[in-house]
């Protein structure tokens, strides 16, 4: 038993050694590093653009922002849910009809209303306007299947919006507030 242990443990240290001499002969343990050129600052990119004079300046987005800030819109949009609507929420009906024999019937009633007026569901997001006629453009997600969509702008006046054109495919949408100075 003892001789069966001292030969294995010869094994394991011959077998130890060879695939560290291995390793070492054919340079697999110490990666190769060949230095070109070594030069003394690191590379920085840099965006430039021009000034109003025609100079390149770098480009300073703050300038900008300032510029286009009166653009950018908050959308609020709402969607009261209806009756088939609400009944979609949660699990499909043979899930729903399965627990309710069990006990878990107050998990599938319906949510309390306010006064008898359906639950409403509540969208946000922005968007930009892109003409002085109103026109302002956002993503179609944010309105769809809305029934009133409220527009924000910089200047904390707001106006209702109507949906112009959606194409979901793209997940952009056209609104259009009547609004003046912008």
């Amino acid at each position: 038993m003892k001789k069966t242990i001292w030969v294995a443990a010869v094994v394991a240290v011959v077998a130890s050694l060879s695939t560290a001499l291995l390793f070492e002969y054919s340079g697999m343990m110490r990666p190769v590093v060949k230095v070109e050129q070594v030069s003394g600052a690191p590379a920085q990119s840099v965006l430039y653009s021009k000034n109003e004079a025609g100079q390149l300046v770098p480009l300073d987005f703050t300038a900008t922002s300032e510029k286009v800030m009166d653009a950018v819109v908050f959308i609020k949009s709402t969607h009261k849910l209806s009756r088939n609507e609400m009944g979609r929420q949660g699990m499909p009906d043979p899930f729903r009809e399965f627990f309710q024999d069990r006990g878990f019937s107050p998990f599938f009633q319906q949510p309390p209303t306010d006064g008898g007026q359906p639950p409403v569901e509540m969208g946000a997001g922005s968007g930009v306007i892109i003409n002085e006629k109103g026109y302002i453009i956002t993503n179609n997600h944010v309105i769809d299947n809305a029934d009133e969509i409220e527009v924000a702008l910089h200047d904390n006046r707001t106006f209702k919006a109507s949906v112009v054109g959606a194409d979901p495919a793209t997940d952009l949408a056209l609104l259009q507030i009547r609004a003046e100075g912008l």
